[in-house]
């Protein structure tokens, strides 16, 4: 059987045509996250508002991805799930699972995982830092944070989905790097 070559760059451009059937579930599902900025940035954070956040921090950004793994990795499947089943299923083995045999797939295989990250952050954080360097004087700090938190939650959900697709990748082929 020959092997099968998987570049970062194919797996990029693989993410980048399916995030769009994924965007809004997987939005929804980093609700919690930009929930948590609004209410830091308008609430002016009392110590119970405070422990919220650290609280969200330690466990909820985690289980987030959890979720974010979870329902990307059904959907890629061909398996129907809502956003809601997507958080019970969080909950399950499912995505340790996932993570255990990730892990175990990648071993060798690190710069793909890395490469596919740095060129997602090349396509998409670089250019949103370049339009914010140009749009300097017209900032303010709420701008800049909001920006920031839309950046940084595009930026997670295409790692979540680069991640799940190169682990589909990585299962159903015996892979060597390009």
């Amino acid at each position: 059987m020959t092997a099968q070559r998987i570049s970062a760059r194919s797996l990029v451009r693989e993410t980048f045509a399916t995030i769009g059937s994924l965007f809004v579930p997987l939005l929804i599902i980093s609700s919690p996250f930009l929930i948590m900025v609004v209410v830091n940035v308008f609430g002016k954070l009392d110590p119970l508002g405070v422990a919220l956040y650290v609280t969200y921090w330690l466990g909820a950004s985690s289980f987030s991805s959890r979720v974010l793994v979870v329902y990307t990795h059904r959907r890629l499947t061909g398996n129907q799930v809502t956003v809601g089943e997507a958080f019970k299923q969080a909950n399950t083995r499912e995505p340790d699972l996932i993570f255990a045999n990730h892990r175990e797939l990648i071993k060798g295989r690190e710069s793909l995982m890395m490469r596919g990250i740095d060129l997602l952050g090349f396509m998409v954080v670089l250019p949103l830092l370049l339009i914010l360097r140009l749009t300097a004087p017209m900032r303010t700090p709420l701008t800049t944070l909001v920006t920031g938190t839309i950046i940084g939650s595009l930026f997670g959900q295409l790692v979540a989905v680069y991640f799940v697709i190169l682990y589909l990748h990585l299962r159903n082929s015996a892979a060597t790097i390009e």
